[in-house]
């Protein structure tokens, strides 16, 4: 008889430092983080393969150093699948027999001008059979996208964050203070909540389950 295969669920946070963790500094609240590293296996010795967004997402889902993948940089895409070195993790999984969902950002396309303006963008899904993404600019074929289903909703959680720059990332960004707008509202509030309402109604139970959450 052959072994059952595992359900997957690959969580992901961007831009959250090693020690950012309750189970690490007990300065930081990470209850359910904190849960998962009890019940499972800490990495403390692993390292990112590329400190920028773009080529360190697509190290991890091409199984690739960024010299292998030729993605070194933020401006840098490969824009068809047939471009690929290799096939994407959600691809090789698909093809394995998994039912594929992936909730949030996965940096395919984003800065794609810079890359090539010649070359056309084909918006692949890249294996996912279900897709949610927060923002138009990471736009992908068949996706339900939070700008487009709440426009007003995201630009007033735009106009909140505008003073903390590109990200959240200049000094007051980092100091915060409390948001005027609902949790479920903010894209990562959103982006879980459509996870949750996939794992109620959109499950296939003749396959096994691959689910990509991207915080």
């Amino acid at each position: 008889m052959a072994p059952t295969r595992p359900n997957i669920l690959f969580l992901q946070t961007d831009q959250h430092r090693w020690d950012a963790l309750g189970c690490v500094n007990p300065l930081v609240k990470t209850p359910n983080l904190d849960a998962l590293a009890a019940r499972g296996i800490r990495f403390s010795q692993a390292v990112c393969q590329a400190p920028m967004c773009m080529p360190s997402r697509y190290s991890m889902m091409l199984g690739l150093y960024p010299s292998q993948s030729g993605l070194r940089h933020n401006t840098q895409v490969v824009p068809a699948d047939s471009l690929l070195p290799v096939p994407v993790l959600a691809q090789r999984l698909r093809d394995a027999g998994y039912q594929t969902a992936g909730f949030g950002k996965t940096h395919w396309y984003e800065g794609a001008p810079f890359y090539s303006p010649e070359t056309p963008i084909e918006h692949s899904s890249r294996g996912f059979e279900v897709r949610a993404v927060a923002s138009e600019s990471e736009w992908e074929t068949g996706a339900v996208v939070k700008e487009l289903e709440i426009p007003g909703d995201s630009r007033a959680l735009a106009e909140e964050k505008r003073a903390y720059g590109g990200g959240g990332e200049d000094p007051s960004g980092y100091i915060g203070r409390t948001s005027a707008i609902p949790p479920g509202l903010h894209n990562e509030g959103w982006l879980a909540q459509k996870a949750v309402d996939f794992l109620a109604t959109g499950l296939d139970p003749s396959r096994p389950l691959f689910l990509y959450l991207s915080f």
